[in-house]
């Protein structure tokens, strides 16, 4: 009989599958209380997906400009005619990278459901535990449970905003840079070997999504490529692949760079519409952010604690420090809560967008980060340069301005998470069932009992239907048209950011919404069938 045959062929792969199965059998009875907990993660990284689409968080911001700029983008239900944004939405839609929303408007359409547009966020995370584990040996249980079990990242992974996807591709970039080193280390000639194609792809890819999708995240970027290449330089031997290697990081950034090249021809200012002074490094909107502070609470005017700190570089990594480990609410005697901007409560006590970590949790974390640095030497070179690679991520961090805001550097506990799993895999199996069994009673105390906006497992108000948006009854209707298809929309003086959601984009029918200073510019027959950009 014809070795191709189909029969043969057939006989094959059935014989093939059952070897594979009695393998996967022997594995699952042999290390069974290994594997049981990564598929309880995998099922709990499901259910992330599943509430992230079914019962999406959409916070305020998401309807000031991240919703609306998807709609624009795609002209999802005629959104760059149903909308007209005022002066400070609109110099944000011209000079912050929009890459992010243009994805989330691609889910969007492709879906034909606005609850799509957070999707970006677990499908991120997904990638970059699977990165994780694939490449530096972390456990999955690990990955997904410590990175949930932060309340920050909890929030942020079923919200509509993107600061998870940002914070994820970032950590990409940081495991596919360890990835890289890890085969030079084998082969010192040439940094473009086949084994390295797929981690220089998915490196190149993530560093320009994520450097398009947010300014802050460019900002950040910046600095650590530069690290790569001339730690990379140093580690390779051959001259003309040190070339490359500078001709393709040169690249590397200019293509991470196109929003704020852009900007600057445009405005004549890389961050538009931001204006950063040199000293102290703080920013500032051109249009007045109201409440955005430099400095976090406990150095703010805006609160009863005096200004011990002041504000400057060097205080930077304080505040830092201060906002993961929340003694800055120790200090100020705020009580805790989590939410995804983490600016609740009253004007004298607010958090001032401090902490989110969950302090106590973060110290578990720095407390096990401790325990590996102190065993360096022991660990693998691929491991040890990860840390490296941890510790430069880290001193950019700290530096950047108002870093204590975390939301904004999400990329650090994820980073964090990584270093503290490289742990548990060096330790004995009675520590790591020890660990694990802490790690399991944090992420059920975090995400059931901690005062949150919204907790994973809790069941939680998610987006109301666009008939009860359309019935609600608060709208105001300004001016009818004299053909009838269309109504023009005020938005209250406090609050016309969430107007969005009486867009045509998500309601349907034919009006446009406006704020009220815009009124007289804009509620007319001709003004209406205008795009403002």
């Amino acid at each position: 009989m014809d070795s191709n045959s189909p029969y043969l062929t057939a006989r094959f792969r059935l014989k093939t599958f059952i070897l594979r199965s009695r393998s996967l059998r022997t594995l699952i009875r042999d290390n069974g209380w290994l594997c049981l907990p990564d598929g309880a993660a995998i099922l709990l990284g499901l259910y992330v997906f599943y509430t992230a689409f079914v019962n999406p968080l959409i916070p305020y911001d998401s309807w000031a400009y991240h919703l609306p700029f998807a709609s624009f983008l795609w002209n999802i239900g005629d959104g760059r005619n149903g909308f007209i944004p005022t002066y400070y939405i609109q110099c944000v839609y011209e000079g912050f990278p929009l890459f992010g929303e243009w994805l989330q408007g691609a889910l969007w359409k492709l879906f034909d459901d606005v609850r799509a547009t957070s999707l970006i966020n677990p499908i991120a995370f997904a990638l970059f535990c699977l990165l994780a584990g694939r490449w530096l040996g972390v456990r999955v249980f690990w990955l997904i449970c410590g990175a949930l079990a932060f309340p920050l990242f909890g929030i942020h992974v079923i919200s509509m905003y993107k600061d998870a996807y940002v914070g994820s591709l970032l950590a990409i970039v940081v495991l596919a840079t360890v990835r890289i080193y890890g085969v030079l280390l084998e082969d010192k000639s040439s940094i473009f070997s086949p084994n390295t194609r797929l981690p220089w792809g998915i490196l190149c890819a993530a560093a320009i999504a994520v450097a398009n999708s947010k300014m802050q995240a460019w900002a950040i970027l910046l600095p650590f490529l530069t690290f790569v290449v001339i730690t990379f330089d140093n580690v390779m031997q051959d001259q003309k692949a040190r070339f490359y290697l500078a001709v393709y990081g040169a690249v590397l950034v200019l293509l991470c760079s196109y929003n704020e090249i852009a900007n600057t021809f445009r405005f004549g200012n890389p961050l538009f519409p931001l204006m950063v002074s040199l000293h102290p490094f703080s920013v500032h909107y051109i249009y007045p952010a109201l409440g955005v502070v430099a400095s976090p609470g406990f150095s703010s005017t805006t609160v009863t604690t005096p200004d011990y700190a002041g504000h400057s570089l060097l205080s930077q990594p304080v505040y830092f420090f201060f906002s993961v480990t929340e003694i800055d609410w120790a200090i100020r005697h705020i009580a805790p809560h989590y939410s995804g901007d983490m600016y609740i409560g009253t004007q004298n006590v607010r958090q001032m967008r401090t902490g989110g970590l969950w302090g106590l949790y973060a110290c578990f974390h720095l407390t096990l980060l401790a325990l590996l640095l102190s065993a360096y030497r022991k660990i693998g070179p691929t491991h040890r340069f990860f840390l490296r690679c941890f510790g430069v991520m880290t001193l950019i961090v700290m530096l950047m301005p108002r870093s204590h805001e975390l939301r904004y550097v999400l990329v650090w506990p994820l980073l964090l998470t990584v270093a503290t799993g490289i742990y548990f895999v060096y330790v004995s199996g009675r520590v790591q069932i020890v660990l694990a069994l802490m790690l399991v009673l944090f992420l059920g105390i975090g995400q059931n009992f901690l005062p949150a906006e919204r907790n994973l497992f809790s069941a939680g108000k998610g987006p109301a239907s666009a008939k009860e948006w359309r019935d609600t009854g608060d709208r105001k209707i300004l001016a009818k048209l004299h053909d009838d298809t269309a109504t023009c929309l005020e938005a209250e003086e406090t609050h016309w950011n969430m107007w969005f959601r009486y867009a045509p984009a998500i309601i349907g029918g034919h009006h446009t919404i406006v704020a009220p200073y815009d009124y007289n510019k804009h509620c007319d027959s001709k003004a209406l069938n205008r795009w403002m950009f």
